[in-house]
This record gives C-alpha cells, structure tokens and sequence, in this order.
C-alpha cells in the first residue's frame, strides 16, 4: 500500500513537472552518470536536468534512475537518454550534457549528439559545439587519485587499521576505551574512504589523524 501510495504520487508530480518543462522557453542542461553496484553488480543510470527560470531561478531536477541491465555501450546508453528525453518532452531543449571521461561516454555523446540534430525543431545550438560538457569533478578526481599514489602504502595501512575497528564491536569499544584514555577530543567516529572518491578519503585521513594517539593506543591495549 505505501509503495502504491509513492507510486501515486510521483505520477502526480511528474506531470507537475513536464506542465513545467512544457511552458519553459529556455534550454535544459544534463547531467548523467553510470555505474555498477559492487554489492549486487547491477548497473545504474542517473540523469538529471538543470535550468534557470523565468525569475533567474536555477532548478535541479532527477528525471530518471533506472536499472541498466543491457550492455553499457554508447548506443544502449544514447538509447536510454534519449528515451527519457522524449518521455519528458525536453529532446528539443537540449543544451548540454556533463559526462565523466569514460569512453562509452564519448561514444554515447556522438551518438546522442546526431540524434538529436535529426530531430524536427531548434537541434542544438550552434550545431552541438557545446552539447558535450566533461566533468570537472571527475577530471579533478582522476588528478587527486594519481598523486595519491605517491602515498599508496601509507594509504593502505590507515585503510586496513580503520577497517580492523570497525570490523566487530569489541574492537570499536576498545578502540573508544584508547581514545578516552588518550583524551582525544570527541567527534565525528572513523571513516572508512571509497577508493574511487577522493574526497572520502580526505574525510578518512582527516578523522585517523585525529585519533593517531588512539591508534597507538590500542596497539598495547
């Protein structure tokens, strides 16, 4: 019943939404990003639109989240966009699209990019010269991650001692026993980084520095 009830609902809203995109004069820019669930290996596809209103307004809105079961070539994923696209009536508002570097992405752009050129109307402006945006966040992270490298072991090591305290619950409560007997100053617990984002791992390097004496600590313990 409650999922029958959301379901309900984000029909209603929907069409909220598409009376919005249909009285909307400007273009819309996208953004889209893929990827692969590592605890059921099952592929996502996200895409969301951006536009600024009449009132100079910026807006941001998920038009879809779908499962991705076919193959992730540029065709398939140029498929699935441009699907979404006509489903909310936006394949001739088209300004951008942000993409991460992935070679499936370059292939999915061109793809998309003479699609929507075929298509009755405007196109894009100035022949899709600046349909394709790269992402600066995914740019800066691949930098970040090739300097992080110079540090890889030291890396690991403060990787795997987070991940031995938080592995059970005896450890973490020795662990907090060390930290209390240290008078290391409350706060936000340990964190245990995602590799493929850098900025977790600045939030995990920052929180194991403040617990270094606690570290050091519960080695005797």
């Amino acid at each position: 019943t409650a999922a029958s009830d959301v379901y309900k609902r984000y029909l209603v809203e929907k069409e909220k939404l598409k009376e919005v995109f249909a009285n909307h004069h400007g273009r819309v820019c996208f953004t889209s990003d893929l990827w692969v669930s590592r605890a059921t290996m099952t592929g996502y596809i996200c895409l969301t639109a951006s536009f600024i209103d009449a009132s100079w307004i910026l807006h941001s809105r998920i038009l879809a989240f779908l499962d991705m079961n076919c193959a992730h070539t540029g065709e398939e994923l140029a498929r699935v966009v441009l699907e979404c696209l006509t489903d909310w009536g936006l394949e001739k508002k088209v300004f951008s699209i942000t993409l991460d570097n992935a070679s499936n992405n370059d292939s999915m752009q061109r793809n998309l990019n003479g699609q929507l050129q075929m298509i009755g109307g405007s196109g894009l402006v100035c022949d899709g010269k600046f349909f394709h945006v790269r992402c600066c966040a995914h740019i800066l992270n691949l930098i970040v991650k090739e300097g992080l490298l110079l540090a890889n072991d030291l890396l690991n090591d403060i990787r795997e001692s987070v991940r031995y305290v938080k592995a059970s619950p005896q450890r973490r409560n020795a662990f907090s026993a060390c930290a209390e007997r240290e008078k290391v100053k409350p706060g936000a617990g340990l964190s245990l980084d995602i590799k493929t984002r850098w900025n977790s791992t600045y939030d995990m390097l920052v929180r194991a520095l403040r617990y270094r004496k606690a570290f050091e600590s519960m080695e005797t313990f």
